[in-house]
């Protein structure tokens, strides 16, 4: 609704510095170690999980969540940005997607008001009908 009135102007920022320019260009790929680092650790915990005979079920959810979390601090570790660095680069990014990165949970929860009004079920009796 805020953005429908206008009420929502994009942040400005700063471009990069001729340092941080030689700087992205020398990191090169080694920044997707942060992204690998939450699957990765989430899969060695649900491994280990495994191995122990403990199975997994909601908890490999918070296994997830804490990987999530020391994925930035791989990321700060690799670039050797400041954590300000970090909050301003995420914000530009949400920016960026925009309302698309909402559009997943708006999905679902239309998903879950046409289940609830029971929309759909008799749909897939008459397709049933059709195809035999």
């Amino acid at each position: 609704m805020l953005d429908g009135a206008g009420l929502v102007r994009s942040g400005s920022h700063r471009p990069l510095t001729v340092d941080e320019h030689a700087r992205t260009q020398t990191i090169g790929k080694l920044v997707f170690r942060s992204v690998l680092a939450a699957p990765l650790v989430t899969i060695a915990v649900a491994g280990a999980f495994y191995l122990i005979g403990y199975r997994p079920g909601t908890q490999i959810l918070v296994v997830l969540g804490y990987a999530g979390i020391l994925s930035p601090y791989v990321a700060l570790a690799v670039t050797h940005a400041s954590r300000v660095t970090l909050a301003q680069e995420g914000r530009r990014l949400a920016e960026a997607v925009g309302t698309r990165s909402i559009l997943p949970q708006l999905l679902a929860a239309l998903g879950a008001v046409f289940n609830k009004s029971g929309r759909g079920r008799g749909d897939r009796s008459r397709c049933q009908q059709v195809a035999s």
